[in-house]
């Protein structure tokens, strides 16, 4: 099943990247550059907007390490609830 799964995967994945340059060409042949780059920042920042608004209760569900800065400890290990 894992291979099917991966196999599966990379064949969206490549999907994805022929249609999304298709579009992307045609983008800016039909708008120009500059309406691409415009187009890129607004959805940049409706992400940004979107994530601030996300909810959850995140709780360590193991730590070790002796207490190493959260930026620093690679075996912390999240969860949302």
């Amino acid at each position: 099943d894992l291979k099917r799964a991966m196999t599966l995967n990379g064949l969206a994945w490549s999907s994805l990247i022929m249609v999304g340059g298709i579009v992307a060409g045609q983008t800016v042949a039909y708008f120009g550059v500059q309406a691409c780059f415009v187009f890129d920042s607004v959805t940049y920042f409706v992400s940004a907007v979107v994530l601030c608004f996300l909810r959850g209760n995140y709780k360590v569900l193991q730590q070790e390490g002796g207490g190493q800065s959260p930026s620093t400890d690679k075996n912390r290990h999240y969860t949302i609830t």
